[in-house]
């Protein structure tokens, strides 16, 4: 009895009842089985911002929607059955607090209804979180947020996919909207960015005040009546050579101002997006110009300024291909610092433009190879060849004559015409040809057949020249050995003998007593002094024939110191009588 009793209240039971909360705007999706069935309250359609379909129920509630919707899931065999209680309301929190929120907003011209905007939130959300996109109506992202344009503006809108990109911060804005803008997958009409705050308390009677799409919007900027300027088509993509002049035109249907007019009216400028990537690119005249010196893809972004600074900008991306190959190179040494090519994008273009000038011929004739720094920081040396010149074949004479157009024939000196025709802001010092390539290869082959190629020698060959040569070598010491010896006994008696005699041996000697002093005819005859005394100091080196007197013997007669006269009686001498 009690089975009986119970099983009427199981049967019978309450369905479950599950209440999920939804904003205006955002994505809902719920996957459900295979087999369930879903049905408004009590069997009805389901409401108008909700399909179900592969299994998902999912859907966008717009601000029309705002309140209660109860959705009935059954299974296929009705023992499963709850209900789904849906609060749609505003989402009044501003995302960036007490700052000011940048928000990015795909704008669609058409509105299908539900589908639709689930579609276009769908393919959105492959590059961003789906959780954090909203789709409103046109009217109401205006109604509920006090925005203003930062850049480009819609025409006659009919909804918005919006998310939030950036939080007071104008630059990481603008380049999540270049870095979206590159995808091609989407397929939106047009792309704005906004920047506010959310209006807290909205009320849905605010909310619903419907405002004629057919009433063309006008949008006021920063500066009053003053509306920034908008973007109207993409840039396209560049294609260029490395080393090569690169001269990209600027479509002048890129961006619109309602006050300054066309693209060549505003203040245009570029900036590269890639980090770690030179900018090897700038402004010309309603162009693009530069001469890059890498190969790859560089993405860069053109931005427009009105009078008010107020900018709108349009991604674009140049893919420099590999230079053409080259069998010669040019040296250009010139008096111009490196850091003026370093500094200044356009400085290279000018110089290639000087070159074709100089040797007249387009600018496209010319590549580019590498710019370096000279002997010092004020100097620089260009390479640069000549694409007229094919690499397939060598053509010698062709290069002989581009090398005798810049250096003369004799002495190879830089020619002065050419010095003056590339001008002062690039002066040559010196100009070289250099070859490469095949006709370096075939340079290399003439080199090899003028020189005569020697046979191996035999082994044995080398051991009896080692042999040879060492012999050869010890007859010459031999024979100049015996030279050295032979001029040596030459010299040896030539040589006199230096006579150890006195030169007046033989002289008869006169003691200083017996010489008469009135008489000087004594002045040749060799005498001894009154005094004997040895020198202080004697030297060989001053008179060789030198040699001191021998000591005088006590038998000789001596005058008194006194004494200064001879005495008449005082026997002379006996003459000398020479042996």
């Amino acid at each position: 009895m009690l089975l009986f009793a119970l099983l009427p209240l199981s049967v019978w039971a309450a369905p479950k009842l599950t209440q999920e909360s939804v904003f205006v705007g955002q994505v809902y999706q719920k996957e459900l089985d295979s087999e369930a069935t879903v049905s408004g309250q009590s069997g009805a359609a389901l409401p108008n911002w909700l399909i179900f379909r592969n299994n998902i129920l999912q859907g966008i509630p717009t601000e029309n929607d705002i309140g209660t919707h109860l959705v009935e899931v059954k299974s296929a065999s009705g023992s499963d059955f709850h209900t789904l209680k849906f609060v749609v309301k505003e989402d009044t929190e501003n995302p960036c607090g007490t700052e000011d929120t940048f928000w990015l907003e795909a704008i669609y011209s058409n509105d299908e209804g539900t589908q639709m905007r689930l579609d276009a939130a769908i393919e959105i959300g492959q590059f961003q979180p789906l959780e954090t996109l909203r789709v409103y109506s046109a009217n109401y992202s205006r109604k509920f947020r006090n925005v203003e344009l930062v850049m480009a503006d819609a025409e006659d809108p009919k909804f918005a996919v919006i998310w939030k990109v950036a939080c007071n911060d104008v630059d990481a804005a603008t380049d999540a909207m270049d870095a979206f803008i590159t995808e091609d997958e989407v397929d939106y009409e047009q792309i704005v960015l906004t920047k506010g705050r959310v209006i807290p308390g909205t009320s849905k009677i605010e909310a619903t005040t419907v405002v004629s799409t057919t009433t063309k919007r006008t949008t006021r900027g920063l500066y009053g009546n003053d509306a920034r300027p908008v973007r109207l088509n993409p840039m396209p993509t560049y294609k260029c050579t490395k080393g090569q002049l690169c001269e990209m035109l600027i479509p002048e249907d890129i961006f619109r101002d309602q006050e300054d007019g066309s693209t060549f009216n505003l203040r245009l400028s570029i900036s590269s997006l890639d980090s770690n990537a030179k900018q090897y690119f700038a402004l010309g005249d309603r162009n693009i110009t530069g001469i890059s010196m890498k190969s790859g893809e560089f993405n860069f972004r053109l931005e427009a300024r009105d009078k008010n600074d107020q900018m709108v900008t349009a991604p674009f991306t140049i893919n420099v291909y590999i230079s053409p190959k080259t069998n010669h190179l040019v040296d250009l040494e010139m008096d111009k610092p490196i850091k003026e090519f370093e500094s200044d994008p356009l400085e290279s273009a000018r110089f290639i433009k000087r070159l074709s000038d100089a040797l007249g011929a387009p600018p496209s004739t010319f590549t580019i190879r590498e710019i370096k720094q000279g002997v010092n920081p004020n100097k620089s040396v260009v390479t640069w060849s000549n694409n007229s010149l094919t690499a397939e074949r060598c053509n010698e004479d062709a290069i002989m004559e581009l090398k005798n157009r810049m250096v003369t024939k004799q002495k190879e000196r830089t020619k002065t015409e050419f010095i003056k025709a590339i001008g002062p802001q690039f002066y040559v010092r010196k100009a070289s040809t250099r070859l490469t390539g095949n006709c370096l290869k075939e340079s290399e082959m003439e080199t090899t057949q003028i020189v005569p190629v020697a046979s191996e020698p035999s082994s044995a060959g080398i051991g009896n020249t080692n042999w040879m040569l060492v012999l050869i070598i010890l007859g010459c010491l031999l024979l100049l050995i015996c030279l050295i010896l032979i001029i040596c006994s030459i010299r040896g008696k030539g040589k006199k003998k230096i006579p150890s005699e006195y030169m007046t041996k033989g002289s008869p000697v006169v003691f200083p007593e017996e010489v008469d002093e009135d008489n000087g005819d004594h002045a040749g005859t060799p005498m001894l002094t009154r005094e004997e005394r040895p020198p202080l100091k004697v030297s060989t080196t001053e008179n060789p024939l030198y040699k001191p007197p021998p000591p005088l013997t006590a038998a000789s007669p001596r005058i008194p110191a006194g004494s200064a006269h001879i005495s008449a009686a005082q026997k002379m001498p006996p003459p000398y009588v020479p042996p």
